[in-house]
């Protein structure tokens, strides 16, 4: 678990970065329990981009989606 962790961890931050504002995911559509990381995600908080990123890749609480855990991983890598 962890070395996939850090394999993707190492793949977020080596794709270009691409800036953008919105998150393009409907906060509604999001589980209770998400819905806080999502407001966060927005306030370009890097962890709960991270976290979302992460629940998007593995499939938890929402359905697996790789290219919104790409987009979100890849802003989380950003400065």
């Amino acid at each position: 678990m962890r070395l996939r962790f850090g394999l993707l961890m190492i793949a977020a931050m080596s794709l270009s970065a691409c800036a953008t504002t919105s998150l393009g995911i409907d906060r509604a559509s999001l589980p209770r329990s998400l819905q806080s990381t999502y407001d966060r995600a927005q306030l370009q908080d890097k962890r709960a981009q991270f976290e979302l990123g992460l629940a998007y890749a593995a499939g938890e609480l929402v359905a697996r989606d790789c290219k919104k855990a790409r987009q979100l991983l890849r802003l989380a890598s950003q400065d």
